[in-house]
C-alpha cells in the first residue's frame, strides 16, 4: 500500500480506477501517447534513466504490487503488455509515474 500511496494515490481517479488526467495540475503530465513496448522503453529512458528498482502497480487490486529491477522489467515488458496492459510504474527517486491503460494510452506524469 505504501507504493500506491506515494504514487497512484496522489492523483484523482475515475470510477474504474484509472487516473483522471483532466483533474491533474497543469504541468504534471510530461507526455501522453499510444502505448507499446518501444514507447514505454523510451519513457523509461527519458524520465527514469537511472531509477532502480521500479514499482509496478497492476490495474487489478487482486494482483499485489511489486518492486522490480529495471533490467528485469525491460526483459518482461512485452509479456506484461500482452497479459496485463493496464498498469502503473513508479520511480520513487525521481517521483515519476507511467500509466499504461487498457485503452492503449501511455501517460507519464510527475508525482507532486
Amino acid at each position: 500500500m505504501k507504493l500506491e500511496s506515494q504514487s497512484l494515490g496522489r492523483f484523482p481517479r475515475r470510477d474504474d480506477g484509472s487516473v483522471n488526467w483532466k483533474g491533474v495540475p497543469q504541468g504534471s503530465v510530461l507526455e501522453s501517447e499510444d502505448v507499446g513496448r518501444e514507447e514505454i522503453e523510451r519513457a523509461l529512458a527519458r524520465w527514469m534513466p537511472d531509477s532502480d528498482p521500479l514499482g509496478l502497480i497492476w490495474g487489478s487490486l487482486a494482483v499485489p504490487s511489486v518492486t522490480v529491477e529495471r533490467v528485469r522489467m525491460l526483459g518482461v515488458l512485452s509479456d506484461i503488455l500482452e497479459t496485463f496492459p493496464d498498469f502503473w510504474m513508479y520511480a520513487a527517486d525521481v517521483r515519476v509515474m507511467v500509466e499504461s491503460s487498457f485503452a492503449g494510452n501511455l501517460t507519464v506524469a510527475r508525482v507532486r
